[in-house]
Order: C-alpha cells, then sequence, then structure tokens
C-alpha cells in the first residue's frame, strides 16, 4: 500500500499527502530529500519496514512512502504517472 507521497523542490516540500494521519512520515521524508543527489536520478530507500522512492527531474522530487511488500514496480508507475500529470506545471 502506499502511504504518502509528496512533491518537492529540491529539499522543501511544497505539497504532501498522507492517508494515515497518525504517523509523521515528514521527518524521514526530510531526511531522504536532503540525501538526494544533485542530478536527475530515480531510487528507492529502505527506512524500518517502508521503502521511499522517488523521482527527481530539474530539482523536483516526487516522492511515495511504501510498505516494502508492495516492492518496486507499482510505487513507481504511481510516480511517473504523477510526474506526467504535474510536472508540465513544475518543470
Amino acid at each position: 500500500m502506499l502511504l504518502c507521497a509528496l512533491v518537492a523542490y529540491g529539499t522543501k516540500i511544497l505539497t504532501e499527502h498522507t492517508i494515515d494521519s497518525t504517523k509523521n512520515f515528514s521527518k524521514a521524508s526530510s531526511t531522504i530529500l536532503s540525501k538526494i543527489p544533485p542530478n536527475d536520478s530515480r531510487l528507492t530507500y529502505a527506512a524500518e519496514d517502508y521503502l521511499f522512492h522517488y523521482i527527481k527531474t530539474h530539482d523536483v522530487v516526487f516522492m511515495c512512502m511504501s510498505e516494502e511488500s508492495l516492492g518496486r514496480k507499482i510505487p513507481f508507475t504511481f510516480l511517473n504517472d504523477l510526474q506526467r500529470k504535474v510536472g508540465g506545471i513544475l518543470l
């Protein structure tokens, strides 16, 4: 299951949505945003039982967090779709 999604410019979170308001994913997301290299990239970070997937293009970062059991295909399909839908506005 996807638990959180965000769009950031560099390390600044522009918008974020979580499905579980009892958990604070902002701290983990901010930590991961600070570790993303300056070049365009796509990668998955593991933290505890969760995976943080991101696509970075021209300093715009599309990120989502999922349960480890979901794997990588569904989250990156979601991120590609999100990038296609809102990326033109931001890039």
